[in-house]
């Protein structure tokens, strides 16, 4: 080993499962050791850790299913889709932006810092009427959860929702 080598033998974990603040209090017993065989213990140290434990956003959409019913080709068929950010109090606040669409579905529209308890209608899942007949598809909303206000950790991913879209178009 080098002098002035530092070895890592301690793994410290704060735990997270409690909301708000969380001080946690590790007592370590350092050594001195080298090649020769010399070891001696030093003296105690005391490491504590504090640390904020912010619940993430949840989005709750007012629907996951449309049927647009029968409707003419070639006209617009689109819906605002209620996103509430249903997180408990303090939570991040709730991003959200159209993601992957399939089959006849369409979106657009996106938000960002929801705060917990507020609504937003800014994003619409619509109807393709360009064919004739049957048709479907899905609207995939990404709801990431925002730190940016709250705990500064940035936005984190949370599952995505898809509204599914349906109708018969003459």
């Amino acid at each position: 080993m080098q002098p002035g080598a530092l070895i890592d033998i301690a793994n410290i974990a704060v735990e997270t499962a409690s909301l708000g603040i969380s001080i946690e209090q590790f007592t370590i017993t350092p050594y001195d050791v080298n090649a020769s065989g010399y070891l001696a213990i030093m003296a105690q140290q005391t490491v504590m850790v504090t640390d904020t434990v912010t619940p993430l956003a949840q989005a709750l959409l007012s629907t996951g299913t449309i049927d647009f019913g029968v409707v003419r080709g070639g006209s617009v068929q689109q819906q605002a889709i209620g996103i509430i950010n249903d997180g408990p109090s303090g939570a991040e606040a709730l991003d959200a932006s159209i993601g992957t669409i399939t089959g006849a579905g369409l979106g657009t529209g996106s938000f960002t810092l929801l705060a917990v308890g507020q609504t937003s209608t800014a994003i619409a899942v619509g109807l393709d009427t360009s064919g004739a007949g049957v048709v479907g598809g899905t609207v995939a909303i990404e709801p990431p959860s925002d730190g940016a206000n709250t705990d500064g950790l940035g936005a984190s991913a949370l599952l995505l929702q898809d509204v599914t879209v349906s109708g018969t178009v003459c």
